[in-house]
């Protein structure tokens, strides 16, 4: 299945793509919620045929105006696979949308993403890695980006993956992901 950004017009026209992310959401009520966020996670993670284990999308409702909708680790051994196959742009950076928060719940948080490309002997090559504490000492929580950038560029019409793995405390939560020119 490739992977596109389209826009249509309110004829239903096709119109010009002028984003330079072939993927971007980021969750936020009324935008990217738990089911587009579920789907999203299904649907790449099934083209990369690896199992989804111990991530889920997560509500979670707090005082004033703290509504925390992502994806979230709910164990130590969490671990799942997005690939995106025939990508329709170059691809240069991935940037990670996650909260850092406080608490024993977030003790050593910390998640490793691996982005990598697959190369002509059906191989990943690895082009960043980069591990991403989710544990803050401040008594606050704070949603945060992070850019990876690549060690080269992943060129339009190749495949490309991202492994998280949860390497540190027992959650982690992402809240959005950018993959860009």
């Amino acid at each position: 299945m490739a992977c596109f950004n389209k826009t249509t017009g309110g004829d239903g026209n096709e119109l010009e793509d002028r984003s330079p992310c072939i993927v971007s959401w980021i969750a936020t009520p009324g935008g990217y919620g738990v089911p587009q966020i579920s789907h999203f996670m299904d649907r790449h993670s099934k083209n990369s045929g690896v199992p989804i284990r111990g991530w889920k999308t997560e509500n979670q409702l707090a005082e004033g105006w703290g509504n925390k909708i992502g994806w979230v680790a709910t164990q130590s051994d969490a671990t799942f696979t997005l690939q995106f196959d025939r990508i329709e742009k170059d691809v240069n950076s991935v940037t990670v949308f996650y909260l850092r928060s406080y608490g024993e719940k977030w003790d050593e948080s910390n998640a490793r993403f691996t982005v990598s490309t697959i190369d002509g002997n059906n191989h990943d090559k690895v082009m960043s890695t980069y591990d991403i504490a989710g544990f803050s000492e401040d008594r606050h929580s704070l949603t945060l980006s992070q850019e990876l950038k690549l060690s080269g560029t992943i060129g339009k019409g190749k495949s490309l993956r991202i492994k998280v793995d949860l390497i540190g405390g027992s959650t982690f939560k992402i809240m959005g992901l950018m993959i860009c020119t």
